[in-house]
C-alpha cells in the first residue's frame, strides 16, 4: 500500500476524536445517536482516506515493448524497409500477457501500432501479412530521437515492465539525444538498440556555394563551390541563374577530401537573384546533396512594371516613361513567384488583369513584396479585373483597398455555379478534387450559389451539398475534405440533379462545369435544351481523356469554354486557374456599363490636387464596396457609395485601386483629355516608395539547419546605436513569409537565430529608423539540402553508447528483445474510487438509522404467532378521523398488578420493567 498524498491523512485525528468521545458518551447518546456517530465517524475516514489516493501495489512480471523505428529521410529506403520488416516480425513473438507497440517517428513521432492488444503469434494472419507501408504521417526532413524516445515511453502502461527498442541510424539532427536516454534507464526503462546500418561509399556533397563580393556593378559574379568527396571520380557541374542554365555543363574531376571550384558568371541586373551549381559525378551514395545555392542581391534604380491583361495594351506603360520613369511591360506568366525577385522594382500595375492569368504562387509573392518589402500596387480595372475577374479568394483580395463582395443586393444578383466531378484516373485524384472545389468555393461571393454533384461509388448520383448560397463556406469545406468520387457511367442523372435546382433558383446567372476525362454517355438531348433555354452555359475539364470524349461537344452546346489536360503537374496545375475563371462568369453583374461624372469623396487627397476643375465622364466600371479603413478619393456613384478611386497603406506598401479602366472601352473621353498623363503620373508616384538608405550590414550564415543572423548598428562616430527596433521578415519562393525577431544582444549588436530544414533560397530584410530616416537592410541566404542529406554512414557507435546508457543491448547482430530480464515493477491499483463509494454508503446507513423507526409490536402480539395477530381496523374506515381517542393506561408489569404476589415479586417485576424503560430510551 502506497499514498499518493499521505499530508491528507492527519486529518484522520478528526473522526477518531469523534469515536473516541462517543463511547465516553455513550450512556447519555443513546444507542441510536451512538451507532449514528460512528458511521458518520467512519464515513468521514474513508473520504479522507480517498484523498490520500492510496495505491494498491502488486508485483507483475509481464513485458511491455515500443519499437521505435527511423523513417527520416537519411535512411536509406532499404534499411528502412528491413527495420519495419524485423519490428513487424519481433512484434509477433510475445507471450502470455506481453505486449507491443510500433512508433514511427522523423521530426515529430507517431504511433503507428498502439498496446491494443496482445502480440499475434508467428503463423497468424497479422504476422503473415505485415503492413506493406506506414500509414503515420511525419515530417522527414530532421530526426528528434529524444521526443520519439519521451513518446514510447508514455506509451508504456504501468502495469507492465517497459522496454524500448529504438531502430535507427543514430543520426541525430536536434539535440538531447543523450538526456532522454538517462531519463529512461533512471526511470527503469530498458534501451535497445537495433543499427539501419549503411555506408555512402564514393560520396561526393557540396558543401557550400557563395558568391564572392563585387567593388562594381558591371563586374563580373564570381561563385565558389566547395565539395567533399570520399573518392576520387569524374563529374559534371552546371550552373543555373534565376532557374535558367548558363551555358553548358562543365567537366571537372573530384578529389577525396575537400575542395573548391570556381564559376564566372555575367553581371546580375538589379534585384534579387538565385544561382545554382548542380554537380553529377559519375559515382555516388547520395544525389540529394549534390547541389549547391546561393543568393545576391543588387541594389539599384527602381522600376516600373506593368502587367496588362489579354491585349498587351501599353498605353499607361508610354504615360510612366514620358514621366521619367523606367518601365518595364511583361506578361502574366513572367512574373516572380518569389517575393525577392520583385526587389529593384518600385511598384507594378496591374491593368485589367484577370486572377486566372497568373497562379496563386505569382499572387502570393505579389501580396507579400508590397506588405513585407513596400513595394507599391496601382490596379486598373477593366472588364476581367477585381471580381470579375476572379479575384476574390485570392491573396490579392485583402491588399485592394475596395471589397469586392457589393452590398447591394439589387445591384448584384446571385449567381449559381454547379459543378460535376467524375473520377479521373490518376494518382492523387481525389486530391486534385478537392482543390478544385476549394478554389470554386472561394471565388465565389457570399451571396452566390454552389453545388456539387457526384458519382458516389456506394450510392451512384448525388449531392455532395445541393445547390445553396455559399455563405461562410465551413460546412462546404468540410464536406468536400471527405469527398471520393466514383467512376461513374453516364451523365444524365448528374445533369438531371443540376437541371432541378437550377429551375428553382432565382439567379441571374447560372453556370455547370464537368471536370472528367470525357468517357461516362452523353447526358440526353432534351435535357441539354433544356438547360439552353434556362440560359444555363456548361463548360468542360477533360483531363487525361481516353476513348470516348463528350466534354468538347457538351461545352459547344452549352455555351461555355473547354480545356484538355493530360496528367502532367504543369497541366494539373491549371486547372484552378481555370476554374477561378468559370466562376467569375457568375460575378459579370458586378459591371455596370453606363454614362457617370466622377464625383469628390475626399478634397484635400494628393492625388487628385491640381485637378479642381473636375474629370470627364466615364462610361462604366467595376461595381464595388469602399473598406471604412481606407481613402476613397472619387466616387463612381454617391447615392450607392461605389468607389471609383481609393487607396490605402497594406503594410509596407501603398496599394490604389481604379475601378473604371483607362481604354477606349469606358475611358474614351479621358483618353482626349489633357490631364491624361497627369492624372495617371499622379498615381504610380504616389504609390511608389519613399527613397530608402542603405541600412548596416545584415549578414546571414548558416549553423546546421539554423540560420543565424547578425547586425551591427553604429552612428558616425562609432557609437553602438542602442534604440533600434528592426522589423525583420523571412521570405521564401512561393510568397512564405515569416516574421523573425531581431533582438539586441549586446549594445548596437541584433542577432536571431532561426530553425530551416526546408530547402531553399531566402531573403532576410529589416527596416528601422535612424534619425527619422527609414533604412533598410538586406541579406540573403540559401539551404542547399535538408540535414538529413548530410549523413554520409550510421552511427552504429553511438547507438551502441545510448544502450550501455539504459541498461540494454545492441540487437544489431541479433538478440532477443522479449527477454525477461527486468526487474519486475509494482503494478499499482488506485483505491480511491472504492474509499469514495464505501464513504457514501456509510452515509446513506447513517441517514437509515437516524430516519427509519422500526415500530413496536405488542407483547400480547408477540406470544401469538404471525399469522394470529392482525392489527383492528377502525370500525369506520372512511371516515379520515376516530370519534375518539382512547385513554392511554399507565404500563404495569402484570406480577406488580396482581393483588396475590408478594412484595419481592412486585419489586422483582418493578425492576424488569425499569430496566426495559431504559433500554428503550437508550435505543431512542
Amino acid at each position: 500500500m502506497s499514498w499518493v498524498f499521505p499530508a491528507w491523512l492527519f486529518l484522520l485525528v478528526v473522526p477518531f476524536a469523534l469515536m473516541l468521545w462517543g463511547a465516553l458518551a455513550r450512556r447519555r447518546l443513546g444507542r441510536r445517536r451512538f451507532v449514528s456517530l460512528l458511521l458518520r465517524s467512519f464515513a468521514l475516514a474513508t473520504l479522507v482516506g480517498a484523498l490520500a489516493r492510496p495505491r494498491l501495489v502488486d508485483t507483475v512480471k509481464d513485458l511491455g515493448i515500443v519499437f521505435v523505428l527511423d523513417v527520416s529521410k537519411s535512411v536509406p529506403v532499404e534499411a528502412r524497409d528491413e527495420g519495419l520488416r524485423w519490428a513487424l516480425s519481433e512484434m509477433a513473438k510475445g507471450k502470455g500477457n506481453d505486449r507491443a507497440a510500433l512508433v514511427v517517428f522523423g521530426a515529430n513521432p507517431a504511433v503507428e501500432i498502439p498496446f491494443s492488444a496482445p502480440p499475434k503469434e508467428p503463423g497468424s494472419d497479422s504476422a503473415a501479412n505485415p503492413l506493406i507501408g506506414l500509414e503515420s504521417r511525419v515530417d522527414l526532413e530532421e530526426t528528434d530521437i529524444a521526443q520519439a524516445l519521451q513518446l514510447a515511453r508514455s506509451l508504456v502502461p504501468e502495469e507492465l515492465a517497459a522496454r524500448v527498442v529504438l531502430i535507427s541510424d543514430g543520426n541525430a539532427t536536434r539535440g538531447g539525444t543523450d538526456l532522454a536516454v538517462r531519463d529512461l534507464g533512471s526511470s527503469g526503462v530498458s534501451v535497445d538498440v537495433r543499427s539501419l546500418h549503411y555506408v555512402h561509399d564514393h560520396e561526393v556533397m557540396v558543401q557550400s556555394l557563395e558568391a564572392s563580393p563585387r567593388t562594381h556593378l558591371d563586374e563580373p559574379l564570381e561563385l565558389i563551390l566547395v565539395v567533399r568527396a570520399l573518392g576520387d571520380g569524374p563529374a559534371t557541374a552546371q550552373v543555373i541563374e534565376d532557374g535558367h542554365p548558363v551555358g553548358e555543363a562543365v567537366g571537372l574531376r573530384v578529389r577525396s577530401g575537400d575542395q573548391a571550384y570556381r564559376f564566372v558568371v555575367a553581371p546580375p541586373d538589379p534585384g534579387f537573384h538565385t544561382y545554382q551549381v548542380r554537380l553529377n559525378p559519375d559515382r555516388d551514395g547520395n544525389r540529394r546533396n549534390n547541389v549547391g545555392r546561393c543568393g545576391v542581391v543588387v541594389q539599384g534604380q527602381s522600376s516600373v512594371t506593368v502587367v496588362s491583361g489579354t491585349d498587351q495594351d501599353e498605353r499607361l506603360s508610354d504615360v510612366f516613361r514620358a514621366s521619367g520613369l523606367a518601365v518595364e511591360q511583361v506578361a502574366a506568366g513572367d512574373l516572380p513567384r518569389h517575393p525577392g525577385d520583385w526587389i529593384g522594382r518600385g511598384a507594378v500595375v496591374l491593368d485589367d488583369l484577370a486572377a486566372w492569368e497568373m497562379d496563386r504562387e505569382q499572387m502570393q509573392a505579389l501580396a507579400v513584396a508590397v506588405k513585407d518589402l513596400g513595394m507599391g500596387l496601382l490596379v486598373v480595372g477593366g472588364p476581367t479585373s477585381f471580381a470579375p475577374g476572379g479575384y476574390r479568394g485570392t491573396p490579392l483580395e485583402d491588399a485592394l483597398p475596395v471589397r469586392l463582395d457589393v452590398l447591394n443586393e439589387k445591384l448584384t444578383p446571385k449567381g449559381a455555379l454547379v459543378i460535376v466531378l467524375h473520377s479521373v484516373e490518376f494518382d492523387q485524384g481525389n486530391t486534385w478534387a478537392e482543390r478544385i472545389c476549394l478554389t470554386a468555393l472561394k471565388s465565389l461571393s457570399p451571396r452566390d450559389e454552389m453545388g456539387i454533384v457526384y458519382y458516389d461509388p456506394s450510392q451512384g448520383e448525388r449531392w455532395l451539398f445541393d445547390l445553396s448560397p455559399v455563405g461562410d463556406g465551413v460546412a462546404q469545406k468540410q464536406l468536400i475534405g471527405k469527398v471520393t468520387v466514383g467512376d461513374m457511367p453516364s451523365f444524365h442523372k448528374c445533369f438531371l440533379l443540376a437541371l432541378k435546382s437550377l429551375a428553382r433558383s432565382r439567379a441571374s446567372v447560372k453556370h455547370v462545369v464537368v471536370i472528367s476525362d470525357g468517357d461516362p454517355q452523353a447526358p440526353s438531348p432534351q435535357v441539354l435544351q433544356t438547360l439552353k433555354k434556362m440560359k444555363v452555359t456548361v463548360s468542360g475539364v477533360a483531363v487525361a481523356p481516353h476513348g470516348l470524349n463528350v466534354l468538347e461537344d457538351l461545352a459547344a452546346l452549352g455555351g461555355g469554354r473547354y480545356i484538355q489536360l493530360d496528367r502532367s503537374m504543369a497541366d494539373l496545375a491549371r486547372i484552378p486557374r481555370f476554374i477561378v475563371r468559370e466562376a467569375s462568369r457568375v460575378r459579370r453583374p458586378s459591371i455596370e456599363e453606363k454614362p457617370f461624372t466622377p464625383l469628390v469623396s475626399l478634397p484635400g487627397s494628393v492625388l487628385i490636387r491640381g485637378f479642381e476643375g473636375g474629370f470627364p465622364d466615364l462610361l462604366g466600371h467595376v461595381v464595388t464596396s469602399a473598406r471604412p479603413e481606407a481613402d476613397t478619393v472619387l466616387l463612381a456613384d454617391a447615392k450607392r457609395g461605389d468607389p471609383l478611386l481609393a487607396t490605402w497603406n497594406f503594410g509596407l506598401g501603398k496599394v490604389t485601386a481604379f475601378t473604371s479602366d483607362a481604354t477606349s472601352r469606358w475611358s474614351k473621353a479621358w483618353l482626349s483629355w489633357e490631364g491624361f498623363t497627369r492624372f495617371w503620373t499622379r498615381q504610380i508616384r504616389a504609390v511608389l516608395p519613399a527613397a530608402e538608405g542603405h541600412g548596416f550590414p545584415l549578414r546571414a550564415t548558416w549553423s546546421g539547419s539554423r540560420l543565424d543572423l547578425e547586425m551591427e548598428a553604429e552612428d558616425g562616430q562609432g557609437q553602438p546605436l542602442t534604440a533600434l527596433v528592426p522589423r525583420v521578415a523571412l521570405l521564401r519562393e512561393g510568397g512564405k513569409s515569416r516574421d523573425v525577431a531581431l533582438v539586441q544582444s549586446e549594445p548596437g549588436r541584433y542577432t536571431a537565430s532561426v530553425g530551416i530544414s526546408e530547402p531553399g533560397d531566402y531573403l532576410v530584410r529589416a527596416q528601422y529608423e535612424v534619425e527619422g530616416k527609414r533604412l533598410v537592410s538586406l541579406a540573403a541566404a540559401s539551404l542547399s539540402f535538408g540535414p538529413e542529406d548530410r549523413s554520409l554512414r550510421s552511427a552504429d557507435d553511438t547507438l551502441a553508447s545510448w544502450a550501455s546508457l539504459a541498461g540494454g543491448v545492441d540487437l544489431s547482430s541479433g538478440g532477443d528483445p522479449w527477454r525477461h530480464d527486468l526487474v519486475s515493477v509494482r503494478a499499482r491499483r488506485e483505491l480511491w474510487r472504492d474509499l469514495v463509494v464505501a464513504g457514501l454508503l456509510l452515509m446513506l446507513l447513517d441517514v437509515g438509522v437516524r430516519r427509519i423507526q422500526i415500530p413496536r409490536v405488542p407483547r400480547a402480539a408477540r406470544s401469538t404467532t404471525s399469522t394470529d395477530w392482525v392489527p383492528q381496523r377502525p370500525k369506520d374506515a372512511r371516515s379520515p378521523l376516530p370519534e375518539a381517542e382512547p385513554e392511554m393506561e399507565p404500563m404495569e408489569d402484570e406480577a406488580a398488578a396482581d393483588p396475590a404476589a408478594t412484595d419481592d415479586e412486585r419489586m422483582r417485576a418493578l425492576k424488569s420493567a425499569k430496566r426495559r424503560a431504559r433500554r428503550r430510551q437508550e435505543w431512542q
